[in-house]
């Protein structure tokens, strides 16, 4: 297993004028479901076909599973079920949506369960950031290549660049420095839509996230950066 990290940010509370810190797992790099499928190819030398299938049925079992109120066991991953969160006013209490909602539980199975026990993550000690785990052609639907003026997605975590500051958006820098900003189309938290108003000239890219992020002190202008081919 490769070794974990994770980043602490600063918050506050009205019962002391210490501040306490919080962690959160960050990753260097989420596998897409295409590349996921090609490493198991590889190690489990069965076909990519084979290997969607499969998790096609995994899915399948688990929701049909989910629906009856059963548990569905990973082996040697995890088991999971759907719980009931929030309280209830009295056994008859409505469901009051807001306060009472499902949740996925999962309780880690060995040898899962001991691979963790002998982990210790190590804190980056540069507090929260932006990340980018992926960048999707909404209309040819090609990871990481951009095609033309084809409006595109951004996922990840902590990005939501804020319009009307010009110190934040979204854009291309070429192997010359230079930046070509887009529009943004929609932004929140955890996805970017956005698009070039023309097209660029083909080539390797730096895509580039410039947003606020971060908590207390380390609020600030920060970046995610992330390879794409444009054309």
């Amino acid at each position: 297993m490769a070794e974990p990290k994770f980043i602490t940010a600063k918050g506050s509370t009205s019962l002391t004028d210490k501040p306490y810190y919080i962690g959160f797992v960050q990753h260097d790099s989420v596998m897409t479901k295409k590349e996921t499928y090609e490493f198991l190819a590889e190690k489990l030398a069965f076909s990519q076909a084979n290997i969607r299938a499969a998790f096609r049925g995994l899915s399948t079992a688990f929701k049909n599973n989910a629906a009856k109120g059963l548990i569905t066991f990973f082996d040697g991953v995890a088991s999971m079920r759907i719980v009931v969160k929030g309280s209830f006013a009295n056994s008859n209490g409505p469901w009051i949506k807001g306060k009472n909602f499902l949740m996925l539980n999962a309780v880690e199975l060995d040898p899962f369960k001991s691979m963790l026990k002998g982990v210790t993550p190590i804190n980056r000690t540069g507090g929260i950031v932006p990340v980018i785990k992926s960048v999707l052609d909404n209309v040819t639907g090609i990871y990481d290549v951009i095609a033309g003026v084809n409006a595109f997605t951004i996922a990840g975590t902590d990005l939501g660049p804020d319009t009307s500051k010009d110190d934040e958006y979204v854009g291309v820098i070429s192997s010359n420095g230079t930046l070509v900003k887009a529009e943004i189309v929609s932004s929140d938290l955890n996805t970017v839509k956005a698009a070039f108003a023309s097209a660029l000239e083909a080539g390797e890219y730096t895509l580039v996230v410039a947003t606020r992020s971060g908590l207390g002190d380390e609020f600030a202008v920060k970046t995610a950066t992330r390879k794409v081919r444009i054309g």
